[in-house]
């Protein structure tokens, strides 16, 4: 999760455009190292074509089992939370 958020820190400070979808990663692949492979096998769930939003509280990217068995997200405003399935339930998505 910190290697997204680190690229997604990148974006926002470079005013780049967020990927809009999975290909649009493939030039960040690099740098999203073991990221990269988790998101292509659905292991992390990134809602493509969001970016960071200091005042937001919706979810970015998250485990793919936190929903079921909680785990780890990523929000907007770029804090990764640890979260129950009943926390996560209650995220903003």
């Amino acid at each position: 999760m910190s290697q997204i958020k680190e690229l997604y820190e990148y974006i926002s400070m470079q005013k780049l455009k967020v990927p809009a979808n999975f290909k649009d990663l493939e030039e960040y692949s690099g740098t999203l190292e073991d990221a990269y492979s988790l998101l292509a096998d659905g292991e992390i769930v990134l809602h493509y074509g969001r970016g960071f939003s200091s005042g937001s509280n919706e979810v970015l990217a998250y485990q793919k089992d936190a929903e079921s068995k909680g785990g780890h997200v990523l929000l907007r405003n770029g804090s990764i939370k640890q979260v129950t399935p009943t926390e996560f339930k209650t995220l903003r998505k």
